[in-house]
């Protein structure tokens, strides 16, 4: 990559994940609103404006705004996505006499295993010598396709429902966020990973050796 009159290398970061350490699920909405980044002490709040929020819909189409509930808009869509699933297992819990295991979209949303999956992108780190404009640049290029091949390859199971590009912290980096789909034994679309990566035909690395967390179809 070029930068002024040097040339630099980048190391390009990937973690994915759905909770804190502590087992709490993502916020969505932790540099969205203002009322959420008011209390984050890391970012630089003259430079929130320059942030850039992308939402995927569920008819396909990308929608660029400013500042948004992200966690009300990630909701709506799982109601799209999942609400017939979701409604048709109430109604088998209702008929088995357990109404107390049904849930709401918005708890299966806040739930753990499926709750939306993040993917944080970040290009080298606060030392790599490249102008901003153009590690934004490449970053926003370097999402895009990344989202693009993803949606090709495996729209059908996996859906993405924002992407945002924060610059107002230490180093620019994007959130991409996305819920990964497969069908239950009825054919109603519901939130499982699992199931999701068999009708992809993803697999884990090493199938001859047990699922764990270095050996995952995740990875």
């Amino acid at each position: 990559v070029k930068g002024g009159d040097k040339m630099s290398k980048m190391k390009a970061t990937i973690r994915n994940g759905r909770t804190t350490n502590a087992g709490r699920v993502f916020n969505a909405n932790h540099n969205t609103r203002q009322e959420t980044r008011a209390v984050e002490g890391h970012i630089d709040h003259d430079r929130t404006a320059q942030n850039l929020n992308f939402k995927f819909l569920a008819d396909g189409s990308i929608e660029k705004c400013d500042s948004f509930d992200s966690k009300a808009f990630e909701i709506s869509q799982y109601e799209i996505y999942y609400g017939e699933g979701q409604e048709a297992k109430n109604q088998r819990y209702k008929a088995e006499a357990h109404a107390d295991r049904c849930k709401t979209v918005a708890e299966v949303y806040a739930t753990q295993k499926t709750a939306p999956l993040e993917t944080i992108l970040q290009l080298g780190n606060m030392n790599t010598d490249i102008a901003p404009e153009e590690r934004e640049r490449i970053l926003t290029v370097s999402a895009f396709q990344l989202i693009d091949g993803l949606r090709a390859k495996y729209g059908d199971n996996l859906k993405i429902l924002s992407l945002s590009i924060h610059k107002d912290e230490a180093v620019i980096h994007g959130h991409c966020r996305f819920t990964i789909m497969g069908r239950d034994r009825f054919g109603y679309s519901v939130p499982n990973q699992n199931q999701g990566f068999q009708e992809m035909g993803i697999v884990r690395p090493n199938p001859d050796k047990p699922l764990s967390r270095y050996n995952n179809p995740l990875m």
